[in-house]
């Protein structure tokens, strides 16, 4: 077993198993038939790729939300910051980013 390395989330270890010629019963084998186990695998890999985007498109919905709030409370030159166009598009930027990233990811389940 050999411990991988991760970028971002890394609340779960992952890790490489390697088996060779190992002799495994068939009510242990990984997938209902031999030499499919891979595939089966890698399914649940698809999956668990839509749980990290789905994690994503959270925080970054909670970073808009803050950001919408600080902009409400912050002021310059006597005015909320929201009220700037600037900042106006930047925050619309961000929305149309974060409603982007949420239906790819509301999609992407009909694709696996």
């Amino acid at each position: 077993m050999r411990k991988l390395d991760k970028l971002g989330y890394k609340g779960i270890d992952t890790a490489e198993l390697l088996f060779e010629d190992c002799k495994v019963s068939r009510e242990n084998l990984v997938g209902e038939e031999e030499g499919r186990g891979l595939q089966q695998i890698l399914s649940g890999l698809e999956l668990g790729r839509i749980n990290i985007a789905a994690r994503g498109v959270g925080i970054a919905r909670a970073c808009l939300e803050e950001s919408i709030a600080y902009a409400q409370v912050r002021k310059s030159f006597g005015k909320p910051i929201c009220e700037h166009q600037a900042i106006q598009l930047k925050l619309a930027d961000m929305a149309t980013r974060v409603e982007a990233a949420r239906l790819l990811t509301e999609s992407a389940p009909a694709g696996v």
